[in-house]
């Protein structure tokens, strides 16, 4: 039912909710978890005639590496626990990234924290989850932060 999970984490707690959902809900569908860290592209201005985007470089090698490290300690305990999981670091608008990486893998699921408090209002998400519940065409899991 569910092949492929894919697990949006930023490396806060908050966003680590997520992967005790995720590892249930793999051991029981014999799942693969797909964990996906986006470093940010940051606005510093515009360019050109026709007003490009300008990304901020500056720290892009440390992020990534950083991300890469992270993912691969996370990836590591599921592993440990007999739960298949891959990584991937993308670089950009984060939410955009999140769907485009799910419709790579074909991911069959999203499973994700959320900032939002008191219930599950749309104008409770926290900004990346709420781009992603608007856009995506996969299932949705979003746990809100308590």
């Amino acid at each position: 039912m569910y092949e492929r999970i894919l697990v949006p984490l930023d490396g806060s707690r908050v966003a680590e909710l997520a992967l005790d959902h995720a590892a249930q809900l793999a051991r029981q569908f014999g799942s693969q978890l797909v964990l996906v860290r986006v470093v940010y592209a940051r606005e510093i201005g515009l360019e050109g005639p026709e007003d490009q985007l300008r990304i901020d470089s500056m720290g892009t090698e440390a992020d990534v590496r950083d991300a890469e490290e992270y993912l691969s300690g996370v990836q590591g305990k599921l592993l440990s626990d007999g739960i298949k999981a891959t990584t991937a670091v993308m670089y950009g608008d984060v939410s955009q990234q999140i769907l485009s990486k799910a419709a790579d893998v074909s991911a069959r699921l999203i499973v994700m924290s959320t900032h939002g408090h008191g219930g599950l209002k749309r104008s409770d998400f926290g900004s990346v989850a709420g781009a992603v519940l608007r856009q995506s065409h996969v299932p949705l899991l979003v746990l809100p932060y308590r």
